[in-house]
């Protein structure tokens, strides 16, 4: 059984005697496996990244409860309003955490690079 000197490294011994000991070709293997699963990480981070919501992705909503809002008078106009100010709110959240989420998922991405 082989051994190589602890401060040699890898690259190095294998480039002057032309081999490894076994414990370092096993410890490539393993480094090899842990490549490959970074790389399946590396995949869904990407698919996840997409999943968010859009940035305005309740516009929409807002716009038709505006509209709405408008053929309205006395307390459902109020009612109405404050309805939207939660859904404005709520897009606001949304986005905040959205942002959020991606700016995790880029430095996690990142990270298995």
């Amino acid at each position: 059984m082989k051994f190589r000197n602890i401060n040699t490294p890898m690259r190095d011994h294998f480039s002057i005697y032309g081999d490894l000991p076994e414990a370092d070709i096993r410890e490539l293997l393993d480094a090899s496996e842990r490549i490959q699963g970074l790389k399946d990480v590396e995949a869904d981070i990407h698919e996840a990244y997409g999943q968010f919501a859009e940035e305005n992705c309740l516009q929409r909503i807002i716009a038709e409860l505006s509209a709405l809002q408008r053929n309205l008078r006395g307390d459902n106009r109020k009612a109405i309003s404050e309805i939207i100010q939660l859904v404005e709110d709520t897009q606001t959240q949304l986005w905040n955490a959205t942002d959020y989420g991606r700016e995790k998922l880029l430095e996690a991405l990142a990270g298995v690079r």
